[in-house]
C-alpha cells in the first residue's frame, strides 16, 4: 500500500527532469543475482504537482540466510510475515509508471530488480539515473575509498546520515543528496552532460505480472 508523506529537507527541482522520479534502495543477502535475494525494498515517487508517495517493506525470500546481517541489520526472524517480492509487484507498478528510477549505484538495484521480476514471470526494464555516477563527474575533487558513496556524498552536502543500510533511511538520504547536487550544479555548463551520462534508458518496456494485490500487508523493520 502506498503512503502519502511530507519530506523534510531540501526539495528536488523536478523541472530538471522530463518525467516523475522513483528513488529506490534495496537491501539484499549478497551481491549475486543468482544466489542472493532482495530482503528489503523502499521507494519514493516524486512527481511535479503531486504529494510524494512512499513504500517500504521487508521481503520474505524463502531461504534460511539473510546474508550479512551485521551490515544491514536484518535477521531471519524479522522476515516472518513479510510479503514475497512477487506480492509487491502491483505496488511497484503504480510507483514506477512512466518514471525514472534513481538510485546510488543504480546498476546494483537494476540487476536485482531484473532478477526478481524474471523469477516472478515479468520483466524489469525501467530507465535509471545513477547518483553515484553523477557525483563522480560533479565532485571529481573527492578522492579515496568511499569518496562517492552515499555516506560520502551526504557528508559533502551536510545531509544527515541516519540508519545507513536501512532501505527507507537510505532513500531519504538519497533524496537529500540529489536535491543538494541539483541545486549546486544545475547552472553549471556541464550539468546536462553529466546528467545524460549518468542516465541509462531502456529500449524495452517493463512487463508486470498480474495477480498481486495493492492491499498486500507490508512489514517494516520496527
Amino acid at each position: 500500500m502506498l503512503k502519502k508523506m511530507d519530506i523534510d529537507g531540501n526539495p528536488i527541482d523536478l523541472m530538471c527532469f522530463e518525467q516523475p522520479l522513483v528513488l529506490v534502495d534495496l537491501e539484499t543477502t549478497g551481491f549475486s543475482t543468482e544466489r542472493d535475494r532482495i530482503i528489503e525494498i523502499a521507494a519514493l515517487r516524486l512527481e511535479e504537482g503531486c504529494q510524494p508517495v512512499a513504500f517500504s517493506t521487508l521481503i520474505e525470500h524463502g531461504k534460511l540466510s539473510t546474508g550479512s546481517s551485521y551490515i544491514h541489520g536484518i535477521y531471519r526472524n524479522m522476515l516472518k510475515g513479510a510479503p514475497l517480492f512477487s506480492d509487491t509487484i502491483s505496488i511497484l507498478q503504480d510507483l514506477c509508471q512512466d518514471a525514472l528510477l534513481v538510485a546510488h549505484n543504480a546498476s546494483f538495484e537494476d540487476r536485482f530488480l531484473k532478477a526478481e521480476m524474471a523469477r516472478a514471470g515479468g520483466r524489469w526494464a525501467q530507465p535509471r539515473l545513477c547518483t553515484m555516477m553523477f557525483a563522480r563527474r560533479a565532485l571529481s575533487h573527492r578522492k579515496g575509498r568511499g569518496a562517492h558513496s552515499l555516506n560520502g556524498i551526504a557528508e559533502e552536502f551536510d545531509v544527515p546520515v541516519k540508519g545507513h543500510h536501512e532501505a527507507f533511511s537510505d532513500v531519504l538520504m538519497l533524496h537529500g543528496i540529489l536535491g543538494r547536487m541539483i541545486d549546486a550544479f544545475k547552472k553549471h555548463s556541464e550539468f546536462t552532460k553529466w546528467l545524460k551520462a549518468s542516465t541509462k534508458s531502456s529500449e524495452e518496456q517493463s512487463i508486470w505480472p498480474k495477480g498481486s494485490s495493492r492491499n498486500v500487508r507490508l512489514k517494516s523493520r520496527y
